[in-house]
């Protein structure tokens, strides 16, 4: 868009773009395409290693009180420009300033502190918002008296690219790989362990028996070996577990599966309001999903692109695992439905422009 080029924009976080962590994953994918559609107009400061990126990046000082009056000097040496943030503090500097920001907002605020800074920055004109969720939409525009022409809901993407780059017609290889079983249904989940998560990956390991394996890849090493220790505990066998790994070998345990678990409890302080990145990774693997519809992920997943179920229905998800183990062959549809949809919508080029759109609206 040629009002693009009128733009400046500047990334501010105090996070790191190379650690493992889903947030590190989002910031550096969306530098990345902010960069791919303003070119030289777009610079991100954030903390990290120093390497060669595909963007313009500058380093902050990890330092508490350092990195905050470091901030601070950024942002007074660059008022004419747009500061883009996940950071409720680097948006509330903006507001005592009275510049220019867009907050991407991925839960509610839940400490005081960050509750009296929402509170401050919804009153101004010149902060707007991106939600996660539409949920976390209403949720401000209610608590927080939020303009809601000052807020979209930009769900979260993935790079399908490099899905793409992975053929799904070499699983054998990408099993042989990773030394998983050939014969054997490979159920897989990646992401983070949580309280009350790893029950229902006794489910899965219970109906699968001796038909199939279940993949967990991510955790630390301590939080793997505790639930190793309680899948032994009760004769479970069929799994292999690793702590987390990195991006591009996490894609490869996703694309030797026959089907992708998502799980969402209400254990989980983002339960409510989340759009998990790991859904829409899954997406673009276009590999079956069997997953969890209730809190926000059932803005994205439905009994169309997915296998679903619902941990306040009794037996849903054992239902849904039986569907699947008893015919894995039968999602094709599914599958086809939720890869054409994060194609068509969940991108991080469309969400990138969604948002720089959103930005240039007076």
């Amino acid at each position: 868009s040629e009002i693009f080029n009128l733009m400046e924009v500047l990334y501010v976080t105090r996070r790191s773009i190379t650690s493992g962590a889903a947030q590190a994953k989002q910031i550096y994918e969306m530098a990345r395409e902010f960069n791919n559609q303003l070119k030289s107009k777009f610079k991100i400061f954030c903390t990290g290693k120093k390497d060669k990126y595909p963007f313009n990046v500058k380093f902050i000082n990890t330092n508490f009180a350092y990195q905050h009056l470091q901030i601070l000097w950024i942002l007074i040496n660059n008022r004419h420009k747009v500061i883009f943030t996940r950071d409720i503090a680097v948006s509330f500097f903006c507001y005592v300033l009275r510049m220019h920001c867009c907050l991407e907002i991925h839960d509610k605020p839940r400490t005081f502190y960050s509750k009296l800074l929402c509170k401050l920055i919804c009153k101004s004109k010149l902060v707007k918002m991106v939600a996660i969720t539409s949920r976390l939409k209403e949720h401000l525009v209610k608590k927080y008296s939020l303009n809601e022409d000052l807020c979209i809901v930009a769900h979260s993407a993935a790079n399908v690219s490099k899905y793409m780059a992975l053929d799904s017609n070499a699983k054998n290889l990408i099993k042989m790989k990773l030394k998983i079983p050939k014969n054997k249904l490979i159920i897989c989940h990646t992401g983070s362990l949580y309280k009350g998560g790893s029950e229902y990956f006794r489910v899965i390991l219970k109906e699968l028996q001796d038909k199939g394996i279940f993949i967990q890849v991510g955790g630390s090493e301590k939080e793997v070996n505790k639930l190793k220790r309680g899948f032994n505990d009760l004769g479970l066998s069929n799994y292999i577990c690793v702590p987390q790994v990195s991006s591009k070998k996490s894609r490869l345990y996703q694309m030797s599966a026959d089907a992708l678990f998502f799980v969402s409890t209400e254990n989980s302080k983002i339960h409510e309001f989340t759009s998990p990145l790991k859904i829409f990774e899954y997406m673009a693997t276009n590999i079956p999903i069997i997953g969890c519809i209730d809190g926000g992920a059932d803005e994205i997943l439905n009994q169309a692109n997915c296998i679903t179920y619902s941990l306040h229905v009794k037996d849903s998800l054992k239902n849904a695992l039986r569907n699947f183990i008893n015919r894995p062959a039968s999602f094709k549809e599914k599958t086809n439905k939720a890869f054409k949809e994060i194609n068509n919508n969940y991108t991080y080029e469309k969400r990138v422009f969604k948002i720089l759109n959103f930005i240039t609206l007076s």
